[in-house]
This record gives C-alpha cells, structure tokens and sequence, in this order.
C-alpha cells in the first residue's frame, strides 16, 4: 500500500519527518529537500523512491535504517550528503543521478552489503572517507572520471591496509597503535620498532601495489570506456 499523506511531516517543501510504517515509500512530488535524519533508524522501510523535485538531502537522511536494500534517487539531486546513507546495512547497489555534483563524508559508511555503486562524470567530489568500511564495493565509473581516479585510490588504499594487518604480528610491543606510529618513523625507536622489520613491512606494500598496477586487478573498480 502506498504511504499515506499523514506520514509525511512536511514544512514548505522539507520533509522533516517519515513517520510511517510502510516497506515501500515514494515521497511526494512537492518536496524539494529532505530534512536531516528524516527517515533515520527507521527499521521497516525497505525501498525508497525520491522524485526528480527533490534538490537536496540533508545529512543522516537514512541513518541505520538496516533493512533499506533499494533507494531511486530523482534526477534533481545535486549532492549526498554527509553520512546519507550511513549504516544502512541491507543496501545492496544504488546509482547516482547525473546532477550529483558532490558526494560527502561518510555518505555510505557501514553499507557492509554495498557490492554497486554507479557514479556520473559529473560527480567532482568524493570524501576519503565516503565509503568507509565498504570493503565490498565496486565502483563503476566513467573512464578518466573522478569517481575512476576515486576508485583507483581506494583498491590501492585497501592494498596497503591489508599489508599492515597481515604483517602486525610481527610487531612485539603496541600493534594496535601501529597506525600511529608509522608516521613517525623518526620515533620508531622509542616504540621497539627495528628498522629490519620497518623495512619488511614497506617491502610488503610496495610489492603488492607493484602487483596491482602490472596485473591490472580491478576487483573494486569497473571502467566504463567512452
């Protein structure tokens, strides 16, 4: 059944607030932003379509809602915000609309099942850290596009935080602040750190990024070739 119109929290053209029970949710054509955290920790909506009058989503829009597995997203959109989509566990795939300009920190961090996001050309930002703990994710992407360069990063970002988790127990004393310290290899001493292993580790990084750009591996990344 469709949601009905007392569902809607609605001030001007903001949706404030979805108050509803329903699993399926198209939110009405007159909404032009999506409040913050308007659909946040709802735990029974299941797929959400968003009309092309819809400019703008606020952040946290749907914050832990677990068993969101589809949103539509209307061609109006010029930008994710801001952990959007932040532990929504049970999203699978999404693409983004053409107009999107902007995807922010931590949109979809936690999205621990997102296996697809499809990204326009005319995305032009990407936070570091927008797919935080995304490790499944492919992203496909138009070739020479940022969201391709972003996608790049990330495989060879993952590389390397893969290196410095297989390699911990080779150090004695503090691995759990090994991130921290790495940085500030002058003080390596201080933290009973050899530079023989120091030099192990790199070896390790280096070697598997070498690996990754001579095989070609795109196992995160799809190019669309114009």
């Amino acid at each position: 059944a469709a949601a009905s119109a007392s569902d809607f929290l609605i001030e001007g053209s903001t949706l404030t607030k979805y108050r509803g029970t329903d699993e399926r949710v198209t939110i009405p054509d007159t909404v032009e932003v999506v409040g913050e955290s308007a659909f946040e920790n709802n735990q029974k909506v299941q797929l959400v379509v968003v009309p092309k009058s819809v400019k703008r989503m606020d952040a946290y829009v749907f914050w832990g809602c677990d068993n969101l597995e589809e949103v539509v997203l209307g061609k109006g959109l010029t930008a994710v915000d801001e952990y959007a989509f932040a532990g929504c566990t049970g999203l699978k795939q999404i693409t983004i609309p053409e107009n999107v300009q902007s995807i922010d920190a931590q949109a979809f961090a936690g999205c621990t099942n997102l296996t697809d996001i499809y990204i326009p050309d005319t995305v032009t930002s990407i936070a570091d850290d927008a797919f935080l703990n995304c490790d499944n994710v492919t992203i496909h992407a138009d070739e020479g596009s940022v969201a391709a360069k972003f996608a790049q990063k990330l495989a060879v970002d993952q590389i390397v935080i893969s290196a410095f988790h297989a390699l911990l127990p080779q150090f004695d004393h503090c691995p759990e602040q090994i991130f921290d310290v790495l940085p500030r290899l002058s003080c390596s001493a201080k933290k009973n750190f050899h530079l023989l292993r120091i030099f192990v580790l790199f070896q390790q990084i280096f070697t598997g990024i070498s690996a990754f750009f001579q095989h070609g591996d795109r196992a995160h990344i799809q190019i669309h070739q114009h």
